[in-house]
């Protein structure tokens, strides 16, 4: 702390405000700070001005991160005390916190600005807006660090996504390109001569291959073959692996390839029949057994039947192979059924053990409270208390008085008595 601060008057708050913002703390102690709070509102405009100085050394300390506290303190005092807020924006402490947002530490600075541009915009706290006005007109950013990384982030990640839009739309431009560039030579090859020689050549080699179709097919563009199942046709260009061009006593067209075969020995007719004639069978020795539900009954909590459907639950097949027995069903849903009941029960339980432990906790209270009367009742007819006479006259008489009566000392048969015997009179006390 700066020497100059040794002569600074004290403070009530001192002690609370140096715990709430000690160099150990990693991070603010919200429950000391909202204490302090607490203790401003209660003590009104005095306790302000004395939190508010105990502050002022707390923002001089030499620890960056004892002043980081501190700021987190006072905004925490501003926004939650009313009272506070006034004492906080009179002209010398306005100067002081203009100071530590014009400071050299960054971190000190920046949070001195997030406050005040928070006390401005979201609390609207007048008094401090000539110094947020201020700041803001010498050029200074109240901006924290972390909204401008996430700012910076969300502008990286966006131009990441432009970019990546860019290469698709350059991707995209530059295969249009090529197709059109491919596009433009077939047609150009069409009328030299080489390309038709090539061509013809390559239909030569195609030519006299002859496929059967297996499925009908409807042309629905004038360069489409039309044909029946169990067609032949003649592949001139199969080229491409989806539509094949090809021939028949119809013409010559486009057809897709996976409507025709190479083998051309298949009975297509059986073919389809068999597609068609598919069905499902069933088992005949399959005994089929009719369930009767049962008539809807009252759920009622019976251990027996749920201990029979977990039972069940374990022994039944996963796989399926083995059927499930037929009752299950009506055992899983009564099971489900008792569910709320049981639920109930255990809340009704837990109400009595509460109840019982309520009234066994009075009970020891109440042999704790009656074992302590006792001994204090013991301990008190025990008690023996010392005479202290009061004048010399009636001495003997209170002595006497206060007394209980005694059986006077006698020894025993042939021992002879060292004690002298004394004897009392309500009078004068004489020895025997």
């Amino acid at each position: 702390m700066p020497l100059g601060f040794l002569s600074s008057p004290s403070s009530p708050f001192d002690e609370i405000v140096e715990r709430a913002t000690a160099e150990v703390l990693p991070c603010e102690n919200w429950d000391l700070i909202l204490s302090i709070n607490d203790k401003i509102n209660e003590s009104g405009v005095k306790g302000a001005k004395a939190c508010l100085l105990s502050l002022k050394k707390r923002l001089n300390h030499r620890d960056p991160h004892v002043i980081l506290l501190s700021l987190s303190l006072l905004d925490s005092c501003v926004c939650n005390c009313k009272v506070f807020q006034q004492e906080a924006g009179c002209k010398e402490f306005l100067n002081e916190l203009k100071s530590k947002a014009k400071g050299s530490n960054a971190k000190i600075a920046e949070k001195s600005r997030e406050v005040i541009k928070k006390w401005v915009d979201e609390y609207k706290m007048m008094n401090f807006a000539p110094l947020y006005n201020e700041l803001k007109n010498e050029g200074y950013d109240f901006t924290s660090s972390d909204n401008k990384k996430a700012k910076n982030s969300q502008i990286a990640l966006l131009e990441s996504k432009l970019k990546e839009e860019e290469d698709l739309n350059k991707a995209i431009q530059m295969s249009l390109k090529e197709q059109t560039a491919r596009t433009s030579a077939q047609t150009y090859g069409s009328t030299t001569l080489y390309p038709m020689a090539s061509g013809s050549a390559k239909q030569s080699t195609t030519s006299g291959r002859r496929v059967k179709a297996l499925y009908d097919f409807e042309a629905a563009e004038e360069n489409e073959l039309t044909f029946r199942a169990g067609d032949i046709i003649t592949i001139t260009d199969d080229s491409d692996i989806n539509w094949w061009k090809g021939s028949n006593s119809v013409g010559e067209g486009l057809f897709p390839a996976s409507f025709v075969t190479a083998d051309l020995s298949i009975d297509v007719e059986q073919l389809n029949s068999m597609e068609k004639k598919k069905s499902v069978q069933f088992d005949e020795n399959v005994k089929v057994e009719t369930i009767e539900r049962k008539s809807v009954e009252t759920p009622t909590i019976n251990s027996d039947k749920l201990s029979r459907c977990l039972e069940m639950l374990q022994n039944a097949d996963p796989t399926g192979d083995r059927l499930d027995p037929p009752e299950l069903l009506d055992l899983e849903q009564q099971s489900v059924a008792m569910g709320p009941l049981i639920d109930a029960e255990l809340a009704n339980n837990d109400k009595q053990i509460n109840q019982l432990s309520d009234v066994n906790a009075k009970l020891m209270d109440a042999l704790n409270l009656y074992h302590t009367t006792m001994s204090d009742a013991s301990a008190l007819t025990n008690m023996t208390f010392p005479y202290v006479p009061s004048s010399p006259q009636h001495s003997a008489q209170s002595v006497l008085s206060q007394m209980p009566p005694s059986t006077p000392y006698q020894p025993f048969p042939g021992q002879i008595s060292s004690t002298p015997q004394t004897s009392y009179t309500t009078g004068n006390i004489a020895p025997s």
